[in-house]
């Protein structure tokens, strides 16, 4: 494992600064462990309480000392994420995933650190895959998590574990001695992730008779190949994303003309953009269509004029 760290993180000099989120879970303290071997010296550990556990204290006081037994800087938050999810009407996990990117964001502001290491590995990769998959994703969603993910507000989350399996990273701390908290609510067959994680995809890997992790994070990669190909190839033909030419989106392919609208729609900062939006879009685009004008959210609307698709 830390071969394949040193080797994913070869452009990343351990000079510099980052931040590296640390649950206290095996992966995060595996993945400072490592870290610190290959002498990263200047970390800043972020830890954020959700406060949905018992034992959640139990977490951020041993991330702590690690931190400080290594020689580095923490950054100890809280969140009543169940408080949120209550406020918001969304799910604990959407809570939870926005409670965390709005802390690291937060101490990426306070350490002047632009990356930020995250302890995502190879099965983590392949449930977001298979549930991806399960949802009707696009290439997009086919290709899973990225070792570099741009989180906004100038930081960007790497994620040097990708292509480790879980299993590896419990043996590696079994053979260094890293300790760790077991997180309870992993077993909880109330959160999707697990129910994918401890049913669907062993119940999948028994039908194939072979472990279906590896094919998922082969798909995963494929897929981002093909999707950063398709991204490029469309922004060449659609440069000026103020306005769309209904001649020259009708001149491409269907998976062009999908690309096309979603970008257009994003430049114009369309809220909640669905494969059914981009379709009623394009309904309109047809000289021949019998209406020249759909609904978008957010009071506003699509409009066909003079051979242009205008949002308005």
């Amino acid at each position: 494992m830390l071969s394949l760290v040193a080797t994913t993180l070869a452009d990343f000099p351990p000079t510099r600064k980052y931040l590296v989120a640390v649950s206290g879970g095996c992966d995060s303290m595996a993945l400072l462990h490592a870290l610190h071997q290959l002498d990263f010296k200047d970390l800043v550990v972020c830890h954020l309480d959700h406060q949905l556990r018992a034992e959640a204290q139990a977490d951020a006081s041993l991330v702590q000392a690690t931190a400080a037994t290594l020689g580095y800087a923490a950054i100890i938050e809280s969140c009543d994420v169940r408080a949120q999810a209550g406020t918001d009407k969304i799910s604990l996990e959407t809570a939870g995933r926005q409670a965390r990117q709005a802390f690291f964001q937060r101490c990426a502001q306070q350490t002047d650190c632009s990356e930020i290491f995250l302890g995502h590995h190879a099965d983590d990769q392949a449930e977001t895959v298979l549930m991806n998959v399960l949802r009707g994703s696009g290439l997009r969603g086919l290709g899973g998590m990225r070792f570099r993910t741009s989180l906004g507000g100038g930081l960007e989350i790497i994620r040097p574990l990708l292509d480790c399996p879980r299993e590896a990273l419990r043996e590696y701390a079994t053979f260094h001695g890293v300790k760790f908290q077991e997180d309870a609510s992993n077993t909880s067959s109330d959160y999707l992730r697990n129910r994918l994680r401890h049913e669907l995809l062993p119940s999948a890997s028994a039908m194939m008779q072979r472990n279906v992790q590896p094919s998922l994070g082969r798909l995963a990669q494929v897929a981002q190949a093909e999707e950063d190909f398709l991204a490029e190839y469309t922004a060449q033909r659609f440069p000026s994303a103020t306005t769309l030419s209904t001649t020259a989106l009708l001149a491409v392919p269907i998976a062009i003309q999908r690309r096309a609208v979603q970008a257009w729609l994003q430049y114009h900062q369309v809220p909640l953009i669905s494969l059914e939006l981009i379709e009623q879009v394009r309904a309109i685009a047809p000289s021949t269509a019998a209406i020249a004008k759909c609904n978008l959210p957010g009071g506003r609307w699509a409009r066909r004029r003079a051979g242009l698709l205008f949002v308005e």
